[in-house]
């Protein structure tokens, strides 16, 4: 270290292209995480970000990128339309502190799904890195910021070929039931709905195809598995003959609402007027986190309000939605079961419990399907309240692996005077 912080800066960066040099395709972004914490380069929430997801501060990435690196500008057909969502901010009761501070009144402008498609090209498909790349020039449609810096060092790797025409549909976080149901699914269905026949592709490129959830909505699609080719088996690097790709349907979280129509039309539930009564709890004890610790005391409390509870990794996706399309209230720990409140009817009212973790997703749909959300804080999964100040200082998989605790009088008193067991 010298006394030159922007000579420190490009130390820093050449060590960063050694090591994209040495490790491509797979790249060690961990190591340069190492490499700038040691330096004191970067903050805990940079490393972090960068070990985990292969964010670079802006610096660094500029720092790699080449200045005369060309963009391929290949035209773009719009599948679906922009959209504004206006969002109303939930209460704060049961919440403590600034939890919900990300939870605002506006608008969301939702950009239009687009459908890209070219021929010989070249594609890196990481979680959270994106680069596609034809004749050495990059696709900017098919670019992210944090995939973009790493042109160069794919030169002297020799990429997965798959021949034929391939629907290029790497999805981050498509493991997880919500990223595939609204974030990885209705590309496949849009274009069905503009006249693709998905018979005529010779290959299908996922991140992974691993859950039941998976394969049922492949074997719904007509989609033979043995065109289809996962990142987790084959790595981040593939060459096509040509390819199909369609932009996310979300931003933000927030959608055009025919993406939550297209996902319920095909599993055969369509919009309802009827009254629906039952109550639903989400139990989370087959996952492996945020999990209830005292779940059983909660189920007999909510079994007294007529509630039933239901283990989702038990039903296939049309089960589930059938189940859900009957639901009048539906109480749940976050978590991807929510993402099936796009199956409930407009009235639904939906409690989230939390603790250390809380994201925006699961009340945009309530406000885009017009559910009635409520939140609930949850303790520690020793009974005791979190710290703030801990909390704020956690990763992300820290925060996003808590168990939770339910404090049984206070959801008891909640649910004696607040409206959410009124009629809907």
């Amino acid at each position: 270290m010298t006394d030159d912080p922007d000579r420190n800066r490009l130390e820093l960066a050449e060590q960063a292209r050694s090591i994209l040099a040495r490790t491509a395709p797979d790249f060690d972004f961990p190591a340069i995480a190492d490499a700038g914490t040691a330096t004191g380069l970067l903050s805990r929430q940079e490393a972090e970000a960068l070990r985990l997801y292969g964010t670079m501060p802006e610096w660094l990435a500029a720092q790699l990128t080449p200045q005369d690196q060309q963009s391929l500008q290949i035209p773009t057909r719009e599948l679906v339309p922009g959209h504004k969502a206006a969002l109303v901010a939930p209460s704060r009761n049961y919440v403590h502190g600034n939890l919900l501070d990300g939870f605002r009144s506006g608008a969301v402008d939702v950009q239009p799904v687009v459908l890209t498609e070219g021929g010989p090209s070249r594609h890196y498909v990481s979680n959270f890195r994106k680069l596609s790349m034809a004749g050495g020039e990059i696709i900017p449609q098919m670019t992210d910021r944090n995939g973009r810096p790493l042109a160069p060092f794919l030169a002297a790797t020799e990429p997965v070929h798959l021949p034929g025409h391939t629907f290029v549909g790497v999805v981050e976080g498509s493991a997880i039931y919500t990223h595939w149901l609204l974030d990885t699914l209705p590309r496949l269905l849009f274009l069905r709905s503009n006249g693709y026949d998905l018979a005529n592709f010779d290959n299908f490129l996922f991140a992974t195809v691993s859950q039941n959830f998976h394969r049922e909505s492949l074997a719904d699609l007509g989609i033979d598995l043995k065109k289809v080719f996962t990142r987790q088996s084959l790595g981040h690097d593939f060459s096509v003959d040509s390819f199909s790709a369609v932009s996310n349907p979300r931003t933000r979280f927030s959608v055009n609402p025919c993406v939550y129509d297209s996902v319920r039309d095909f599993f055969g539930l369509e919009e309802t007027t009827r009254h629906a009564e039952r109550r639903i709890f989400i139990s989370r004890m087959g996952a492996s986190k945020r999990r209830i610790t005292n779940e059983e005391a909660v189920v007999r409390l909510l079994a007294e309000e007529g509630f039933e509870v239901i283990g989702l990794e038990n039903h296939t996706i049309s089960e589930v939605g059938k189940i859900m399309s009957e639901a009048s209230h539906v109480i749940a720990p976050h978590g991807a079961g929510l993402a099936n409140l796009i199956f409930c009817p407009a009235g639904t009212k939906v409690l989230e419990l939390f603790n250390a973790h809380l994201s925006m997703e699961y009340w945009i749909i309530c406000q885009q399907r017009g559910l009635e959300y409520y939140p609930f804080e949850a303790l520690a999964p020793n009974g005791f309240p979190l710290d703030q100040e801990k909390i704020r200082s956690m990763g992300f998989i820290e925060r996003n692996s808590h168990d939770l605790f339910v404090d049984v009088e206070k959801i008891k008193g909640f649910l004696s005077f607040s409206d959410f067991l009124s009629a809907r």
